[in-house]
């Protein structure tokens, strides 16, 4: 689920499909800070293995999490 569902939930959904919703999101939230902070701690051989530069593996781990 994303942000957008939540927007949907206040037309006639019910408060626990609004609370799963809510959960969701931040499950996804969670899950995006944990996978950019592990980026982040990536050496070059580990992210050259990945296919991702030291560049672009910084520019992904300094979003916030609830960018895309």
């Amino acid at each position: 689920m994303t942000v957008e569902t939540l927007g949907r939930v206040s037309s006639g959904y019910t408060f626990s499909s609004f609370f799963k919703a809510v959960g969701a999101v931040l499950a996804l939230w969670i899950e995006r800070y944990e996978q950019r902070r592990h980026l982040a701690e990536l050496d070059d051989r580990m992210l050259s293995d990945i296919g991702v530069s030291r560049g672009d593996a910084r520019v992904e781990a300094d979003k916030r999490f609830w960018m895309a």
